[in-house]
């Protein structure tokens, strides 16, 4: 092989991680998530599983569920994903609905979104002072 080879081999093997990490981050909306699929993508890779793909379990924001499991359980983030990582998407599911780590987990998204630009350019508190004034 030639250096021109060697170089377009390089560069189709980082268009396919590119695609491979592109499709783990498809349909999620938070950056954690992205970084919570990025873990386990590489995790996956590692262990030379190139084919499997990320369960789709309905809740995309499991890092929202790890972060709910934190704040109600007082557990570190690390000991929360690694016993995550062993439960199945329906346990998962279920744990999302209990009533403490539901509220948990609102708590959590209200925060986040307060702090996301309106894609419309109207901040909603604004357009409510409008009508106490």
């Amino acid at each position: 092989m030639t250096a021109a080879d060697d170089a377009m081999v390089a560069r189709l093997a980082l268009h396919g991680a590119d695609q491979k990490f592109g499709d783990e981050f498809a349909g999620l909306d938070d950056v954690e998530d992205c970084i919570q699929a990025f873990e386990e993508m590489s995790a996956r890779i590692a262990r030379g599983e190139w084919s499997e793909k990320r369960s789709s379990d309905g809740l995309a924001g499991t890092s929202l569920l790890a972060r709910a499991l934190v704040a109600v359980t007082g557990k570190t983030i690390e000991e929360v994903k690694t016993r995550l990582g062993a439960l199945d998407a329906k346990t998962k599911a279920a744990m999302a609905k209990q009533p403490k780590i539901a509220q948990a987990i609102a708590e959590i998204k209200a925060a986040r979104d307060a702090k996301k630009p309106a894609k419309d350019g109207i901040d909603p508190n604004e357009a409510l002072n409008s009508f106490l004034s």
